[in-house]
């Protein structure tokens, strides 16, 4: 081989490792940015612009059928916070298989909330409309709505809510003796397991040995936990696994409505499942249908009484200041006392401070960090067009956190609310816009489970700080917002008795 050959197969060599360094940065480089160009005009090219003029929100609609969902599950919250410090309170982006915009502030929201059936309609991810059916309240009309919502109003009525105090009240007190009696705890998990045992007893009626509550609860986490997932029924992804957690959850119900239905149930107040056999047009649905409805009120008030309990116990731990404030307020109407009067909900109510804990607790970490609706036609909000059949979704937690209303709106501090309004409802005279506060949501699709996991909260407040202190072994967790808020860590506590100190 002549020196000239050897050149010449040294330049066939360098021109070939050029053109496969230029391919490969080119593959990596360029061609998603030109995927995700051609994805973006794909997604907003053709969009209606009926009767307006006004722009799309900024943002961006990430990769094909996957979008930016991938982003969100690495992220987390932060992904919708840092969307919020880039683009403000409207953007838009494409999560879940939707186009989708999402807003916030108390007047944008305002507009979507009372625009239900005019500009709007109730629409969650599909692969939420999967699990929690059709039918489900927050999705549904017609006669299946009207099914469940006369069910759920019979489950969280006045009446209801009364009846189910004691069993409420003596599920805690037994589950926080049993916290004691082991000394160091994982919050979450252990008021996870109280609020779903709750739940069973309280609507599906079931009162069984912890094996089976715990398989159904750890069923249920794979549900909700899934709830959230790209539409795609393929094994090994979360939604397939949410739909065969849903199978057996499914059954369980089944099994125990046939039981009821035969033999009764021994418990001393009426269940969910009892309030639905009373429905004299029960027997115009499906099985199917009916267990559905029962999982629909699982769903309603399991996970959100969870959070709100972990949360409020994260934070006073937080604060041992507002803690002796409960505990002065609880003192005053005899509640510290070991052996007080049964609690009713006139005597709760009563309890000024503690309700604006519960508020506080709502408002900083609300547990739902947001709600959806489908555009039933082209619409303005905030100086933005939003296209017919987009997805909308609503900030609760974006709106809690960056209303004018509330001053450092991120502290914890339950003073604030002597000074304004009750923003649970829209009072005639305030000036102050009801819908800087959205906790459940608002409007016609207001969360119907409200008021139980309210009562809930406020017991487990109540039973907590009268017979108990904890110490936190991080007082600064890392946070998870999505299904709902968490500790990272769970949330590991030591919890011991209180003794006050006239006592001491």
């Amino acid at each position: 081989m002549t020196i000239i050959d050897y050149i010449d197969i040294q330049r066939l060599l360098y021109n070939s490792y050029v053109r496969w360094l230029v391919a490969a940065v080119f593959c990596i480089v360029c061609l998603p940015r030109i995927i995700r160009i051609l994805w973006y005009w794909y997604c907003v090219s053709g969009c209606d612009s009926t009767g307006t003029d006004k722009p799309l929100p900024p943002g961006t609609m990430g990769y094909p059928l996957i979008g930016e969902t991938v982003q969100l599950a690495l992220k987390n919250a932060n992904f919708y916070k840092n969307k919020y410090g880039k683009y403000g309170q409207i953007y838009k982006t494409h999560l879940l298989g939707n186009r989708t915009i999402r807003i916030a502030g108390a007047e944008n929201i305002r507009k979507v909330l009372t625009g239900e059936n005019t500009i709007v309609m109730s629409q969650w991810p599909k692969s939420v409309r999967c699990i929690l059916g059709d039918g489900a309240l927050s999705m549904s009309d017609g006669g299946i709505h009207k099914f469940r919502k006369r069910l759920v109003l019979k489950s969280f009525s006045h009446e209801a809510l009364e009846n189910y105090i004691p069993t409420i009240t003596n599920t805690i007190r037994k589950c926080i003796a049993k916290w004691k009696d082991q000394g160091e705890i994982l919050a979450f998990q252990e008021i996870k397991i109280m609020a779903f045992d709750l739940a069973m007893k309280i609507f599906v009626g079931m009162n069984d040995d912890p094996d089976r509550l715990n398989f159904m609860m750890k069923t249920f986490d794979t549900l909700i936990g899934n709830i959230f997932s790209l539409p795609y029924d393929i094994p090994g992804l979360g939604f397939h696994k949410s739909l065969a957690a849903k199978k057996i959850l499914m059954d369980e119900i089944s099994k125990t409505l046939d039981r009821v239905k035969e033999e009764g149930s021994p418990q001393p107040y009426t269940s969910a499942i009892h309030h639905l056999l009373e429905l004299g047009d029960s027997e115009m649905y499906s099985k199917y249908e009916v267990c559905e409805a029962i999982q629909e009120l699982l769903f309603t008030g399991h996970d959100t009484v969870t959070s709100a309990m972990n949360s409020a116990m994260l934070f006073l731990g937080q604060t041992p200041f507002v803690l002796k404030k409960i505990r002065e307020e609880l003192k005053q109407h005899g509640f510290l006392q070991k052996d007080c009067e049964a609690f009713t909900l006139k005597t709760i109510s009563e309890l000024n401070y503690t309700s604006n804990v519960t508020r506080e607790v709502l408002r900083v970490a609300p547990s739902v960090g947001a709600g959806y609706r489908k555009a039933l036609k082209t619409f303005e909000v905030g100086g933005y067009r939003v296209p017919k059949g987009w997805t909308v979704a609503f900030g609760i937690r974006d709106t809690q956190h960056t209303s004018p209303v509330f001053p450092d709106p991120e502290e914890f501090n339950p003073e604030r609310w002597n000074n304004l309004p009750n923003l649970d409802r829209q009072e005639i005279d305030s000036k102050v816009d009801r819908f800087n506060y959205v906790p459940f949501g608002a409007g016609a699709r207001t969360c119907v489970g409200r008021e139980y996991a309210r009562l809930v909260t406020r017991i487990f407040l109540i039973e907590l700080c009268r017979t108990s202190d904890w110490t936190l072994h991080n007082d600064n967790p890392k946070m998870k917002y999505i299904p709902v808020p968490r500790p990272v860590d769970d949330l590991p506590v030591t919890i011991y008795d209180y003794q006050p100190p006239d006592q001491q």
